[in-house]
C-alpha cells in the first residue's frame, strides 16, 4: 500500500486528472474494508469500521465520466487508531455485516496525496461510495466546511454541482449510485499561511437514500508546509515641494510561516519627477540605473519580522502637482505575488525653479569690446517671490564696461558684476540683459565665464549656473610713444626729458624698436641714457633704437639730455615717434612736448683800440660789454683787462662804470642792470712805452651779471706802435722788366720817410 502511496504522490505532480486516476486504482486495488466506531482529533464527525472479508465482495460502478471504483470497499483503521487511512480497494464485492439489508449506505472517504505546502494550491479526492444491497434514490449532498488557511479553488467531477458560500463548500450529486459503485469529486484549495503546520479537514455526505449515518463523514489531517510570504508597504515621510527631498519609509514584511531564503529584492521605477539621492537601512544595499532603483537584502527575514530603509528622492518639476510611487519586492522564497506591490500618491506643492543661460552671438577680439547675453527664465510652476540677483564673477582678461535691461539694476565692484530684478517672474517667462565687457590680452585664444542665478524663491540649484566660453582672436601689439620734460631749463642749462613706450596692444613686439626726434632749433643733443637703449646723431637728427620685445602692457624708457640754446627761449617743442616692433596702429605713434624756457643774460665783450699810438703816445681802448642772451644781468657786472708790459694805465672814463687799476690789471664794474641786447661801454688810455715796439696785444674778460656762457667772455686787441718822433727812412727798390744780357736794365729806388718829423740834411743812397 505504501508503494502505491508514493507512486500516487509522484504522479499528483503532473495534473488533478491523472491524480484522480491513480486514486481511482489505488481503491480499485484495495481488498479489504474494516468497520468501527472512531473519533478522530479535530474532525467534525465519527468513522464506523468493521473488518471485511473481501472475498465475498463484489459489485462494479458504472459512473461517467469521471474515474470508476470497482469492487470498492469503504475505509479500515489505521494502525495509530487516531485518522481514518485508505485501505485499499477490493476486486470482488463487499460482504457486509451489521446494517440494513436493501438499503443504499453510503459512506465517504477523503484524502489527500502529497503534504500541503503555503502558498500553493492542493486538492482533496473524495470519494463518494454506495456499500448497502440497493443503489441510492435521490440527490446525495455532501458538505465541506473548509478550516481557516484553506480557501475554495475549484472542484470537478462527473455529476456533481458544487456551490459555495464562505468557506463551505456545497456538492450536489443527483444520480444514482449503484451497490458497490462510487462519485467521485476532487476538492482544490489554495493554501494559506495560517494552515500551517497542519490542517484538519472534514467532510459530510446526506441523502440519496442513506440508511447509515455512521459512516457519512470523513475527516482528513495534512500536514502542511509552511512558505515565506513577502508583504511591501510604501510610506512618505514628509510633505516636499518642487526642489525638495522626498523621504519613504519601505517596509518589508514576511507574513508567511517560515524565514525566507535567499536574496529579497525590492524594485523601484521612479517616475518622471523624482531622482534617487540616496537610500539607507541596515542590511540594505542600493543600485541605480537611470530611473530604477534596486534594493536587495541578504536575508533571512523571520515570520512576523520586517526589514526596512529609507529612500531619499529628489523633487522636480515633472513631479507637481503629484506623482504616483510603486515599488515590487519579490525573492526571499515568497510565492504570493498578491501583497507584493505597493502603491502611493505623493502630492507636491508648487516653487519657482530659475534656469540661467549665459550666451554670446560673436567671437570676441582683443583690444575690443565683447558682449554677453544672460537669461534668466522660470521653469517652476508658481512665479517667483522676492528680488532675483544674477552674480558673474569675470575672469581678469574681462573688464566691465557697461550693462542693460528693462527692469534690471546693476552694480560692480572690481570684477564682479551684480544684476537685480526685482520681479516677479512668472512660470515659463523670463528677464534677460546684456553685459559689455573689454577684452584684455589674456583672453586670447579663448575665456570662459560663468554667471549664477538665486534669490525668488529658486528650489533647485542644478540649473543656476551656467558657463559661456568664447574664442577671442588673438591680439598685436600697438605702440605708443610718450615724451616729458622733467626739469624747467633756462637757456644755458641741460634739459632733461623722459621718452616712454608702451605696447598697448594684445601681443609681444617682435623685431627692433625705433624713437626718431628731430630737434628744434635752441637743442642740441648732449647724451641719452637707458637700458637696452642704443642712441646716434645725425645733425639735429637723434635716433634711439631697442632690440625689444615688449610684452603687452610693458613698457621701455630712456632719457634724452639737451643743450637749450637761445634759440629755444621763450619755449620749445620737441616731437618723437616710435616705429618697428609690428606695430599694427601708427595713429598713436606720435607725441610733442612744450615747455617754457627762462631767459638767461649772456654778456660778450668787444676790446678796440682807438688810435695808433707811438712810444711816449698815449693808447686810446674802447671797451663794449653787450647781453646777448634773452634776460636781464642779475648783479655787478666786472672787466679785467691785463697790460701787456709796455702799457701803463692812465685812466678810463664811462657811464656808471668804476674804473681803476690794481697794477697792470685794468678793472672796470657797473651794477647793472643790462638788459638783454642792450650794450654798456667804456674807454681807457694807457702810456705807451718803448717795450711796446712794435705792437703789442691786450686782452678783457667780462664776468657776473648772471651770466653762464663763457664763450663769448673774451676778447683780444692788436695794437702797433710806432716809435718816438723822428724822420724814418725807408727805401724800395725794384725793377718793372727782366734784364737781357748785352742791354741796359733799369731799377727804380724810392726813399721814403715814414717817420714822424722831417728829415734833416743830406739823405745819401
Amino acid at each position: 500500500m505504501s508503494f502505491l502511496r508514493r507512486f500516487a504522490r509522484a504522479l499528483q505532480r503532473t495534473s488533478p486528472i491523472v491524480t484522480t486516476l491513480v486514486l481511482a486504482l489505488i481503491f480499485a486495488l484495495t481488498t479489504s474494508v474494516a468497520r468501527a466506531s472512531l473519533r478522530v482529533p479535530g474532525a467534525t464527525c465519527r468513522l464506523a469500521t468493521e473488518d471485511l472479508d473481501s472475498s465475498g465482495a463484489s459489485g462494479r460502478s458504472d459512473v461517467q465520466p469521471g474515474p470508476s471504483f470497482d469492487n470498492w470497499t469503504a475505509v479500515s483503521s489505521s494502525p495509530q487508531g487516531d485518522e481514518t487511512t485508505d485501505s485499499g480497494l477490493s476486486s470482488s464485492p463487499a460482504e457486509t455485516t451489521g446494517h440494513n439489508s436493501h438499503l443504499p449506505d453510503l459512506s465517504i472517504d477523503k484524502r489527500h496525496v502529497v503534504d500541503f505546502e503555503v502558498g500553493q494550491n492542493a486538492s482533496f479526492t473524495l470519494a463518494v461510495r454506495n456499500v448497502g444491497d440497493a443503489a441510492s434514490n435521490g440527490t446525495i449532498t455532501l458538505v465541506d466546511a473548509l478550516p481557516s488557511g484553506l480557501t475554495f479553488v475549484s472542484a470537478t467531477g462527473s455529476g456533481w454541482t458544487v456551490s459555495t458560500s464562505g468557506r463551505t463548500v456545497t456538492a450536489r450529486f443527483g444520480s444514482a449510485i449503484a451497490r458497490g459503485d462510487s462519485a467521485v469529486l476532487v476538492l482544490v484549495v489554495a493554501v494559506g499561511p495560517s494552515a500551517a503546520p497542519r490542517v484538519i479537514n472534514s467532510a459530510t455526505i446526506s441523502g440519496g437514500g442513506d440508511c447509515n449515518s455512521d459512516n457519512n463523514c470523513d475527516t482528513d489531517k495534512v500536514d502542511v508546509r509552511g512558505t515565506p510570504d513577502l508583504k511591501i508597504s510604501l510610506k512618505q515621510k514628509n510633505h516636499p515641494c518642487v526642489g525638495d527631498t522626498a523621504r519613504y519609509l519601505v517596509t518589508v514584511e514576511n507574513c508567511g510561516s517560515s524565514p525566507t531564503s535567499g536574496v529579497i529584492t525590492v524594485l523601484d521605477t521612479l517616475p518622471a519627477g523624482l531622482t534617487f539621492v540616496r537610500g539607507s537601512g541596515s542590511g540594505w544595499s542600493f543600485e541605480v540605473d537611470g530611473q530604477v532603483v534596486r534594493a536587495t537584502h541578504p536575508g533571512p527575514i523571520a515570520p512576523g519580522s520586517s526589514r526596512s530603509y529609507t529612500l531619499y528622492l529628489a523633487v522636480d518639476v515633472r513631479a507637481y502637482p503629484e506623482v504616483l510611487h510603486v515599488v515590487n519586492v519579490s525573492g526571499g522564497g515568497d510565492r504570493n505575488p498578491a501583497n507584493n506591490r505597493a502603491v502611493d500618491k505623493l502630492d507636491v506643492c508648487g516653487k519657482p525653479d530659475l534656469r540661467i543661460d549665459k550666451q554670446h552671438a560673436e567671437d570676441f577680439r582683443v583690444g575690443e569690446n565683447g558682449q554677453f547675453t544672460i537669461v534668466v527664465s522660470n521653469e517652476g510652476v508658481v512665479p517667483t517671490t522676492g528680488t532675483i540677483t544674477v552674480r558673474d564673477t569675470l575672469p581678469n582678461s574681462l573688464t566691465f564696461v557697461s550693462a542693460s535691461g528693462a527692469g534690471w539694476t546693476f552694480t560692480n565692484s572690481g570684477q564682479i558684476v551684480t544684476a537685480t530684478y526685482p520681479g516677479p517672474l512668472d512660470p515659463g517667462a523670463s528677464a534677460s540683459f546684456t553685459l559689455i565687457v573689454s577684452v584684455g590680452p589674456g583672453a586670447a585664444p579663448e575665456v570662459c565665464n560663468a554667471a549664477t542665478v538665486f534669490g525668488g524663491g529658486d528650489c533647485d540649484r542644478k540649473n543656476d549656473r551656467d558657463e559661456d566660453c568664447v574664442k577671442v582672436e588673438g591680439g598685436k601689439p600697438d605702440l605708443i610713444v610718450d615724451i616729458k620734460h622733467k626739469n624747467s631749463p633756462c637757456v644755458g642749462d641741460t634739459a632733461r626729458y623722459l621718452v616712454r613706450v608702451t605696447n598697448r596692444g594684445t601681443a609681444t613686439t617682435t623685431g627692433s624698436i625705433v624713437v626718431v626726434d628731430t630737434l628744434p632749433p635752441g637743442l642740441s643733443f648732449v647724451r641719452g641714457a637707458g637700458v637696452g637703449w642704443t642712441f646716434s646723431v645725425d645733425g639735429n637728427v637723434v635716433r634711439a633704437s631697442h632690440p625689444g620685445p615688449i610684452p603687452p602692457g610693458s613698457t621701455l624708457d630712456f632719457q634724452l639730455y639737451l643743450l637749450v640754446g637761445p634759440a629755444a627761449y621763450p619755449s620749445v617743442t620737441t616731437t618723437v615717434t616710435v616705429s618697428g616692433g609690428g606695430d599694427a596702429n601708427d595713429d598713436n605713434n606720435r607725441d610733442s612736448d612744450s615747455q617754457p624756457i627762462c631767459g638767461r643774460p649772456d654778456l660778450s665783450i668787444r676790446l678796440t683800440h682807438e688810435n695808433q699810438p707811438c712810444v711816449g703816445d698815449l693808447a686810446r681802448f674802447r671797451v663794449v660789454v653787450l647781453n646777448v642772451g634773452t634776460g636781464p644781468t642779475v648783479g655787478l657786472i666786472t672787466v679785467r683787462d691785463t697790460l701787456p708790459t709796455g702799457l701803463m694805465f692812465v685812466s678810463g672814463s664811462g657811464s656808471g662804470w668804476t674804473i681803476g687799476n690794481a697794477g697792470q690789471v685794468v678793472i672796470a664794474t657797473h651794477p647793472g642792470p643790462l638788459e638783454a641786447g642792450d650794450s654798456l661801454g667804456f674807454t681807457f688810455e694807457a702810456l705807451v712805452g718803448e717795450a711796446a715796439q712794435p705792437s703789442v696785444v691786450t686782452a678783457a674778460t667780462v664776468s657776473g651779471g648772471g651770466d653762464r656762457n663763457r664763450l663769448n667772455d673774451r676778447d683780444t686787441d692788436l695794437l702797433k706802435v710806432c716809435g718816438p718822433q723822428s724822420p724814418d727812412l725807408a727805401i724800395d727798390k725794384r725793377h718793372t722788366a727782366d734784364f737781357v744780357v748785352g742791354q741796359n736794365g733799369l731799377y727804380t729806388i724810392v726813399v721814403t720817410n715814414v717817420g714822424t718829423l722831417a728829415t734833416t740834411g743830406t739823405i745819401t743812397v
